[in-house]
């Protein structure tokens, strides 16, 4: 059916209540409800207007204003919370009807705004902030109100996050006194807690082995990053603070290596790697070799070895650095296990220098080289 063209009218707001004060001067007095919903349209349709000139109004909230909520949910024709006999979810819906419910539609997971609730920020520092004034029964300032106030269980939460060097430098300007008479200076003692040796703090140790080793940040990068904040760190003592804290640190690693010689599977793989110390160590025997009457051939790749040792939500991740292949690192990882455990699973790609000699293992190929891969034992070594 064709539908006909619609005439526009164009009616400014006087007009229009000129046209409703002579429309309800026509409506006869036995039936005033008809005034009443001839107001209610005029109003509606103002309001529509008004709404659509300003370009403020989404289609969708327009339509749900005028034509009410599309939705037969319980949250939105309900002013409380649904019942056990309120429910109108799609399968009692398609049960009063005599229908197959049928199968559930999936809804995609709603994306959010991708910040963070003050919650999420474990580390941050918490500073309490008393109000001046109020304190547990003083009276409530709002005016004509007898009552009393009392402390809330949470606080309200202002969130500042600001920036900073990785790590930071404090200096204490102690104050100097000298004696004119015998020439003897006097300083203020340091505060209590405060030593004047060694110059970096274990954390600040720690945060550099925390970049360097688990974020990958270059030695030379954080030197340049921590130069333009006014807090230099060469890489040179860099370099030197991570070779003292291994020293340390030797035993940690010693009983992770054990730790890690116990658990079910074992993953490992080899990359290249370049270090100056080993190329010209492998460069001068390999001079003294050629000089030499006894020949043959020196092994001159350098690599690290990463290790993943694996039993249900437990992880060890180990890596060694130097001229051994996988398989040789792995060997001496597996020398530290229990001989009364089961011989451990053993995954990796294909190539021999992976496989660890001299040690009974089961073998299991793995195509994506990922330590959460699926294992499928296939022989034992």
């Amino acid at each position: 059916m064709k539908v006909p063209r619609l005439q526009v009218l164009s009616l400014s707001e006087e007009e229009l209540h000129a046209w409703q004060a002579r429309m309800e001067a026509r409506v006869p007095s036995d039936a005033p409800e008809d005034t009443q919903i001839l107001r209610a349209l005029l109003s509606t349709y103002l309001s529509v207007r008004q709404a659509l000139s300003s370009a403020r109004v989404a289609v969708a909230r327009l339509k749900s204003f005028v034509f009410g909520a599309q939705s037969e949910k319980s949250r939105d024709i309900l002013s409380g919370n649904p019942g056990p006999g309120n429910s109108s979810s799609g399968n009692d819906r398609a049960s009063a009807t005599g229908g197959d419910p049928g199968p559930k539609k999936s809804r995609a997971p709603r994306k959010g705004h991708g910040r963070n609730g003050v919650a999420a920020y474990t580390g941050a520092q918490r500073i309490p902030v008393p109000h001046p004034t109020f304190f547990r029964g003083y009276p409530c300032p709002n005016e004509g109100c007898t009552g009393k106030l009392y402390a809330l269980k949470y606080p309200r939460s202002v969130l500042r996050v600001s920036g900073q060097p990785m790590l930071i430098g404090r200096i204490w300007e102690l104050a100097g006194w000298r004696c004119h008479f015998c020439d003897k200076t006097f300083s203020a003692p340091l505060p209590a807690g405060v030593q004047e040796k060694p110059t970096y703090h274990v954390t600040a140790v720690a945060m550099i082995a925390v970049l360097r080793f688990a974020c990958g940040f270059a030695s030379k990068r954080l030197e340049q990053h921590q130069a333009s904040q006014g807090i230099p760190l060469p890489a040179s003592v860099q370099s030197a603070l991570l070779s003292e804290a291994f020293r340390v640190l030797t035993p940690v690693l010693a009983e992770l290596v054990r730790q890690a010689a116990q658990l079910e599977i074992l993953h490992n793989d080899d990359t290249g790697m370049k270090i100056l110390a080993l190329q010209a160590a492998i460069k001068e025997s390999q001079g003294s070799a050629g000089s030499s009457s006894k020949g043959g051939k020196e092994r001159t790749g350098i690599h690290t070895t990463g290790i993943v040792a694996v039993t249900g939500a437990y992880r060890i991740g180990l890596y060694f650095t130097g001229r051994k292949h996988a398989g040789e690192n792995l060997a001496d990882v597996l020398k530290h296990r229990d001989p009364n455990l089961a011989p451990p699973i053993h995954v990796s790609d294909g190539l021999d220098h992976n496989n660890p000699a001299g040690q009974r293992v089961q073998t299991g190929k793995c195509l994506t080289h990922y330590p959460a891969s699926v294992v499928i034992p296939m022989q034992l070594r």
